[in-house]
């Protein structure tokens, strides 16, 4: 899956490195981002992280692997949302999704450029 983040302040922005991300499981009321954190950790993938500086409007993303079939004897959990926070922040953001996760694991690649807005 890739996620984007996009630089909405008035002034530009530093960053490298992975964003951290976080998953929760439906509530038992059905809202997003209620529910318990699953017990599955994120794993760093790709190469080094770049630095990069984003101008206003401008964005990054980013890519979360996830196992969608069982994964050496672990079953699968409902996620109904992700936590993400940016590398050297601790602010984050609560986006709703929901899928399977797989395993005990999820991957995490590292920001990565995207286009100027049109």
């Amino acid at each position: 899956m890739t996620f984007a983040l996009k630089n909405q302040g008035p002034s530009p922005c530093s960053l490298e490195g992975y964003p951290t991300v976080a998953l929760y499981g439906p509530s038992g009321a059905g809202g997003a981002g209620a529910g318990r954190k699953l017990a599955l950790s994120d794993i760093d993938l790709g190469g080094p992280p770049k630095p990069m500086l984003l101008a206003p409007g401008y964005g990054t993303n980013f890519i979360v692997s996830v196992a969608e079939v069982p994964v050496n004897g672990a079953g699968c959990q409902t996620v109904a949302s992700l936590e993400v926070s940016p590398p050297g922040s601790s602010e984050s953001l609560s986006l709703p999704d929901t899928f399977q996760a797989c395993g005990t694991s999820i991957g995490v690649y590292p920001l990565s450029a995207t286009p100027p807005p049109g």
